[in-house]
């Protein structure tokens, strides 16, 4: 067995510290402290404004508030997802509607596959005709559109300035709600049967919203028929 040569290996030590104040030592945060240890819970005031305005800083500054962020962040994804796919159907059955009421027919079967499509809109016809005439009934006077109702006899000059004020608001502050509320919506009622409407306070523009949703915008997974305008009967 051969020998190993020995060789003397001379190790150069280690450079002083300097001396001077600007040397500092850097440490990564948490020190040896095992990075699935926990530091115990979140510490927060449920009656004071500041801490319930905004608890995403408080909870990113303990290992257990950043595992309950992100378990929360997992957990509202999953349900997510799991919605978009049990609500698949029902999107593709809104979807053809639209087709169908823009006139985007289907290609033909064989044997008459690439034959002209016949198209008699009356769908489109009717739908719109329908929605005209709601429009106009709800929003014929649209001086008068809002309008609040007195619930005593002493009431009446505090219900006429509500309604007044009221009125100004959805003419000039909401500029989009008539072609949200009175256009839009009706038209997705009465083409798909139901309608669906987001109600928002904006704090940008710092007004109310009115948003009328479409099925690729809001998920409806469960099949079961509910009529509560919060959906409040829905798991």
């Amino acid at each position: 067995m051969a020998k190993r040569d020995e060789e003397e290996i001379e190790v150069e030590a280690p450079p002083d510290e300097p001396e001077d104040d600007s040397y500092v030592e850097v440490r990564e945060q948490g020190g040896d402290r095992d990075e699935d240890e926990d530091d115990g819970p979140v510490d927060y005031g449920v009656d004071d404004p500041a801490d319930i305005e905004n608890l995403v800083p408080l909870f990113v500054s303990t290992k257990a508030g950043q595992k309950f962020l992100k378990q929360c962040a997992d957990d509202r994804l999953e349900e997510i997802d799991a919605a978009w796919e049990g609500s698949e159907e029902y999107r593709q059955r809104k979807a053809a509607d639209w087709k169908l009421f823009t006139g985007d027919l289907p290609d033909k079967p064989l044997p008459f596959k690439g034959c002209a499509n016949v198209h008699v809109p009356i769908f489109l016809k009717n739908i719109m005709t329908i929605t005209s005439q709601v429009a106009a009934e709800i929003f014929g006077d649209w001086q008068n559109v809002f309008g609040v109702v007195p619930l005593g006899p002493g009431d009446d000059m505090v219900a006429n300035i509500l309604t007044v004020h009221g009125g100004w608001q959805i003419r000039e502050q909401i500029p989009d709600f008539k072609r949200q509320i009175g256009a839009r919506a009706p038209l997705a009622f009465f083409a798909h049967g139901d309608v669906t409407t987001h109600s928002f306070y904006d704090p940008v523009e710092k007004v109310n919203c009115h948003e009328v949703l479409t099925p690729d915008e809001f998920i409806v997974p469960y099949t079961h028929t509910t009529t509560r305008p919060d959906y409040g009967d829905v798991p």
